[in-house]
């Protein structure tokens, strides 16, 4: 049977009973249930949306899909259901794609994986729709929400001082656009409960404005608790992750710009000599995020938009000597994580499309959110993304950059960005990338970099042309 142009199928689609559920007297109202567009591969594999008929039971974690709606009651007794989805199992997960891809029938769409491979890809009809059943779905794979960290150790950041500006500590890391300006800070250390005082030396004076920007950076100690990448063996099936190893690159600068157009290869444009070590040459890890402030137009009745005024929240990591040792060998590096770098950063590279980028809201319940945004952050805080295909790589003298394009994800994801600039002034923000490891010989994965933003006020941040 052949299926409708994707069309005439959204113009003809059944009324949705998400909001009505068909619930029997007596029925528990953990059944919910909708017509939902799910993508399938038909006859030469093309790939067609077809309306079924959805029902989650929340309480067993069970995700069934029908041709046809019955009353909720009988759904136990039905033997036609085209799929079931074990939600609960090991290898269950809950994807929301950075970039649309072309034809797809409305911009609300998500993906259920089960076994660690099997996709079943889906649309809603609307953005309630689409946030009641992923909330649902991510309650199921996820019980326990980021939103709902308590207790975590409080750490606070490796060099630390009090601005003017501040009654918070602020890092005195340094901003590529400054002169070096050498003074010795006497800063506190805090590790979980342990406290140390050490005597360190600042090279780099960092701009001026950065400190009426945030109340304090973190370095990469502050987030290996939060972050925890995938560890092995046998990953894909039992899904467990811990803490990760000492990042491989060491933090030493941060920036935050505005621009009237997305800054790409921002390392060609600041002045890097300032970050040059005493000893040795420049040898940089860049990580370039590139933040939309504009609305998002809706891809159904507006052309995409791919650029315009927005933020680049910008990291510089320095390569240690001992890693670079380990990258320039020959042969294959003794460390997992380091040979997956050494492969990523080699031109035209078959870890390109590994790059993941993690973001942790801390301090959820502080949030003055709307209803959009904290179905937003509380069902994607603390998820990786792979940042393929929203990303380009660019090489220049002394330094390696990573720019995400947060321009080019998908309508739900830059809607729920464009808030950044109201709400970061009252973040506390954690930040981590690493490279996705697949197999059990490239586990388990280890953070590159990581860092932590305290209350940034992007709005008062310089323009960058």
């Amino acid at each position: 049977m052949v299926s409708a142009p994707q069309s005439s199928v959204a113009s003809a689609r059944l009324p949705s009973s998400s909001s009505k559920r068909m619930e029997a007297v007596g029925q528990s109202t953990a059944l919910l249930s909708a017509y939902l567009l799910k993508q399938s591969a038909g006859k030469w594999k093309r790939k067609r949306w077809n309306q079924r008929w959805f029902v989650l039971d929340r309480d067993n974690g069970v995700l069934r899909y029908f041709r046809h709606a019955s009353p909720l009651e009988a759904v136990p007794l039905r033997s036609d259901a085209h799929g079931v989805l074990a939600l609960k199992q090991a290898g269950a997960s809950l994807v929301v794609q950075g970039d649309l891809p072309a034809g797809v029938p409305t911009p609300f769409c998500f993906t259920v994986v089960v076994d660690g491979q099997k996709e079943v890809r889906l649309c809603a009809d609307t953005n309630a729709e689409f946030r009641q059943w992923t909330t649902a779905i991510s309650a199921i794979i996820s019980p326990v929400r980021a939103g709902s960290r308590t207790g975590e150790a409080k750490v606070a950041p490796a060099r630390a001082v009090s601005p003017a500006s501040s009654s918070s500590s602020a890092a005195e890391l340094p901003s590529p656009l400054q002169s070096p300006v050498q003074e010795v800070k006497k800063v506190e250390v805090e590790v979980e409960e342990d406290t140390e005082t050490v005597n360190e030396e600042v090279g780099v004076e960092p701009l001026q404005v950065m400190e009426q920007l945030h109340g304090f950076v973190g370095n990469n100690r502050v987030l290996l608790i939060a972050l925890n990448p995938a560890i092995g063996p046998n990953y894909r099936k039992t899904k467990m992750k811990a803490a990760s190893a000492p990042a491989l690159l060491e933090l030493i600068a941060v920036d935050v710009y505005q621009s009237v157009v997305k800054a790409d290869n921002v390392g060609s444009i600041v002045d890097l000599s300032v970050l040059k070590p005493a000893a040795g040459d420049l040898d940089l890890f860049i990580v370039n995020c590139q933040v939309p402030s504009y609305q998002p137009s809706n891809p159904l009745w507006g052309e995409k938009q791919g650029d315009g005024p927005g933020f680049n929240f910008v990291t510089y990591f320095a390569i240690p000597p001992a890693i670079r040792k380990m990258l320039d060998a020959p042969g294959d590096p003794p460390l997992q994580a380091v040979r997956l770098l050494k492969g990523f950063m080699q031109p035209q590279s078959w870890v390109s499309e590994r790059f993941k980028a993690i973001g942790i809201v801390v301090n959820p319940e502080e949030q003055k959110l709307g209803r959009a945004e904290r179905h937003l952050l509380e069902t994607y805080n603390g998820q990786p993304i792979l940042t393929r295909p929203q990303h380009q790589f660019y090489r220049g003298n002394g330094y390696f950059e990573v720019d995400v394009n947060a321009h080019d994800f998908n309508y739900v994801a830059r809607k729920g960005l464009v808030g950044v600039s109201d709400h970061a002034c009252n973040m506390i923000l954690d930040f981590g990338f690493v490279l996705e490891g697949q197999e059990d010989h490239e586990l388990p994965e280890q953070i590159l970099g990581s860092v932590r933003l305290c209350k940034v006020d992007v709005r008062q941040a310089p323009s960058l042309s």
